[in-house]
């Protein structure tokens, strides 16, 4: 049996117990399974679904962005945008604990109600509403909630002290067997979190400036012994040479900023960058490179997340390396560096992924991918530079003990001699 087809029965495993309430033992194995396949999208997915459930946004957001942009995963994509809104929820949440604890029980519901509008945070959400009523006397609401987070952690503390409660009151034999319709909850679970489909790619945090380096060059000069006369001609041709070079047609670059082609926009700010322009020439040039720097980057980063979601990594990359080359002046510059390292690898092209995740690893180690790039460096460079493989692979089991992606191919490389 293969690796993927290990990963894919564990999975199933995974899911299995999932459905049958136990949630631990589901994340559990889909760490085994997502460890041995690294593209299992559906493990990754579950797995993020489980922190969902108990309320752990960044952790399940960190998985489903990895997924999205390492294994191009489109159901990940449709979680994200799920997951912009839950924010507000888990303000609510924290709103109504703070009532609970100050007694006010229908203050606290009317919160947690609104908070039943996600599945996010959906066992302590329940649980919270379970005691609510509990404190009002409402047992049978009680009992319903209670069942609601016990189909998903059947082995939750709280839960069971909600089990206690409700035995006392005599909603609850000893021996009764829990009639709870999973396959529903789960199904519900999944359609309330695919309604969001594809809005524009949310913006992330911490936008860090680095001045990009300029790189000027010098014309050799040519030396040789002619008359001067003959000189004076040739040095008057090449300044007429040069100024024509360095005109730039105005009108048509005021009308490319108009238009906001921003192909045909870095184009000419590419080629004219460097030089020296008259006064006009470079105003204009300016607001061309204020354009790009402010909108152009994005447009270039999502028109390549279209073209390798497509597959056509070349296409995808040759936007990637514009909006690489106007430097860190956007959220995304992080995010582009790791896209060229993953696209390049889809090319098969090693030495120029190595070459990106070695640029994301040393300026972006602590961002979202930085365990998977060091996973990444650790194995790509295995059997070709042991010596990097194995100090990547050691990096990474220092840096993120608890990640992932700290299994066991990274043990066996530490390990090897």
């Amino acid at each position: 049996m293969n690796n993927e087809a290990k990963s894919r029965k564990i999975y199933t495993k995974a899911l299995d117990n999932f459905n049958n309430g136990n949630i631990d033992k589901a994340l559990d194995l889909c760490e085994k399974s997502i460890s041995i396949d690294l593209k299992n999208n559906s493990a990754i997915n579950l797995k993020g679904l489980l922190y969902y459930l108990k309320g752990d946004l960044i952790s399940c957001k960190n998985l489903w962005k990895m997924n999205y942009h390492t294994n191009k995963d489109t159901v990940s994509y449709k979680y994200l945008q799920d997951a912009k809104l839950d924010e507000q929820f888990l303000k609510k949440y924290a709103n109504a604990i703070t009532l609970i604890k100050n007694n006010d029980i229908e203050g606290a519901i009317d919160l947690l109600k609104q908070c039943e509008k996600t599945d996010f945070n959906r066992i302590n959400v329940c649980n919270n509403l379970a005691m609510c009523y509990i404190k009002l006397g409402k047992y049978n609401n009680a009992l319903e909630y209670y069942e609601k987070a016990l189909s998903i952690d059947k082995n939750n503390d709280i839960s069971i002290n909600i089990k206690k409660e409700l035995y006392k009151k005599g909603l609850i034999k000893k021996h009764k067997g829990k009639k709870i319709l999973i396959a529903i909850l789960v199904i519900s679970i999944i359609s309330s979190i695919s309604i969001y489909l594809f809005n524009k790619f949310n913006k992330t945090k911490n936008i860090s400036e680095i001045k990009n380096n300029k790189i000027t060059s010098k014309e050799n000069k040519n030396k040789s012994n002619i008359p001067k006369k003959e000189e004076a001609k040739k040095t008057e041709t090449k300044k007429q040479e040069i100024k024509k070079e360095e005109k730039i047609d105005i009108q048509n670059l005021n009308n490319y900023i108009e238009k906001k082609n921003y192909i045909q926009l870095y184009n000419i700010y590419s080629n004219y960058k460097n030089k020296n322009l008259d006064v006009n020439s470079k105003s204009v040039l300016v607001k061309a490179e204020k354009l790009l720097k402010e909108e152009g980057v994005e447009y270039f980063y999502n028109t390549a997340m279209v073209n390798t979601n497509n597959k056509k990594y070349k296409e995808s990359n040759d936007l990637l390396l514009k909006a690489y080359s106007l430097g860190n002046v956007n959220y995304l510059y992080p995010h582009i560096i790791y896209l060229l390292a993953t696209n390049y690898e889809a090319l098969n092209n090693i030495s120029e992924a190595i070459r990106y995740y070695e640029i994301y690893a040393s300026s972006f180690m602590k961002n979202d991918y930085g365990d998977l790039a060091l996973y990444k460096l650790a194995t790509l460079n295995e059997k070709v530079d042991d010596a990097k493989s194995k100090n990547y692979a050691k990096k990474l089991s220092q840096i993120y003990p608890q990640s992932m992606y700290n299994n066991s191919n990274i043990k066996r490389i530490i390990n090897n001699n």
